[in-house]
């Protein structure tokens, strides 16, 4: 049990690491002792206030047009800087991109669009 009444709870939650200062690590410890709160939480509202402002601007649907438009354009890159004559088939590409997208913890139906809206 902690001395000072603070748990931590994650069920049910996503990790997402941040690296800070050793300042800001300090005051943010020694504020969560003070106050009886915990890093998560104050983490917690400073990114869920983000997400509000950032999803009245932009939706998720322009966020995937986004992450589509990157993609065909690596891929186009790809295809034209290849010196040797073997290049990475289209097929290739688009696993190692599903591969990348599932170890970034991208929902499987965003990665479907995704992949579905990618150029040959």
């Amino acid at each position: 049990m902690p001395v000072l009444n603070v748990k931590t709870k994650r069920i049910g939650f996503k990790l997402v690491g941040v690296s800070v200062s050793p300042r800001v690590h300090e005051y943010l410890t020694l504020y969560t002792l003070a106050k009886g709160s915990t890093k998560t939480k104050i983490f917690k509202k400073l990114l869920e206030d983000w997400i509000l402002e950032k999803q009245e601007k932009e939706t998720e649907t322009e966020l995937l047009r986004a992450i589509v438009q990157r993609v065909n354009t690596q891929w186009k890159i790809e295809k034209s800087s290849a010196i040797s004559t073997t290049t990475t088939p289209f097929k290739h590409f688009k696993e190692d991109l599903e591969a990348e997208l599932i170890d970034k913890g991208v929902s499987p139906i965003h990665i479907e669009k995704i992949l579905t809206e990618i150029k040959q």
